[in-house]
């Protein structure tokens, strides 16, 4: 028996019936299939998903930004900063971390974090914060822009619920949509701003460092 003798045997509300189960039972295939690669692209391009993010805060604010900011300690030393904003208090060192869906707790002078999994299986990770100060300081020595002008940020994907035990003002790891309020309450400490034409003087200093 042919498709077309089978549908003429059928009433509409069973064919109704059959396409509506096809059509149920390929969305969920696509579903199934869609999660991963969601998952897998979200960790490929997340530095360039967290550039939107900053990006966003830095044109709300009028802020500066260099992204990939690549220099040389020595002939054979070199250190990546993801993003550094320049606000109207502060520079922003910003170091892009992507761990899954799960949870980071520890404590932030550990040299450990335990990192969750969304099934509750735990691991312990280098602490992402201790990269991030030998970040500050070696950009410190090489600029002589003043530490204490300097916030290191470790960003985190959405779906990792960051928990880390710190007492600092100065080191900070959040989630990626916490970061605008992060900047907000640091950016409101009752300091003076820095002088415009320092900040741009300092922008142009790292744009003249900075690796290709």
């Amino acid at each position: 028996m042919c498709l077309n003798d089978l549908l003429f045997l059928l009433d509409s509300t069973q064919i109704t019936f059959i396409v509506i189960v096809s059509i149920i039972g390929f969305l969920l295939l696509l579903t199934i299939i869609a999660i991963p690669v969601i998952a897998y692209v979200r960790k490929k391009k997340y530095r360039e998903l967290s550039y939107y993010k900053i990006r966003d805060v830095v044109l709300n604010n009028d802020y500066y930004l260099i992204n990939n900011f690549k220099f040389k300690i020595d002939d054979k030393t070199s250190y990546i900063v993801d993003h550094i904003i320049g606000g109207d208090k502060y520079f922003y060192i910003i170091s892009d971390y992507y761990f899954g869906s799960g949870s980071l707790t520890g404590n932030i002078n550990d040299q450990s974090l335990i990192y969750t999994n969304k099934k509750g299986k735990k691991k312990y990770t280098d602490n992402p914060i201790t990269l991030n100060k030998k970040l500050l300081s070696k950009l410190a020595n090489v600029t002589g822009i003043d530490p204490s002008l300097m916030i290191g940020i470790v960003l985190v994907n959405n779906s990792c619920f960051v928990n880390i035990v710190s007492e600092s003002k100065q080191f900070y790891a959040i989630e990626k949509k916490k970061l605008d309020p992060l900047v907000r309450a640091i950016e409101s400490r009752n300091i003076a701003p820095i002088n415009e034409e320092e900040l741009a003087s300092a922008f142009k200093t790292l744009q003249r460092i900075k690796l290709k």
